[in-house]
């Protein structure tokens, strides 16, 4: 036998989901619709790629432990004091 929601579910299950209007009988992704309109080649759709950096991490900074090394108010402000960044 099969279960048939009661229509205070379905809406509950729908309010839940973020619905908000219900416009047709069957979803429709409007993105990829407005995609599809466009006129520009896949590469521009697909998201770009990471830049590498030939620079250190911060955290391997002297500049950026310092704050993270110091033992004393006084320290702490010295480093905020003279941190460049």
């Amino acid at each position: 036998m099969t279960h048939i929601p009661s229509l205070q579910t379905l809406l509950s299950t729908y309010r839940d989901a973020g619905v908000d209007e219900i416009i047709g009988p069957t979803p429709r992704n409007r993105f990829f619709e407005i995609e599809e309109t466009l006129d520009l080649p896949p590469a521009a759709l697909s998201p770009a790629p990471l830049a590498s950096s030939s620079s250190p991490a911060p955290a391997s900074l002297p500049v950026a432990s310092a704050p993270q090394t110091a033992q004393t108010l006084s320290e702490l402000k010295e480093a905020m004091r003279t941190f460049e960044g």
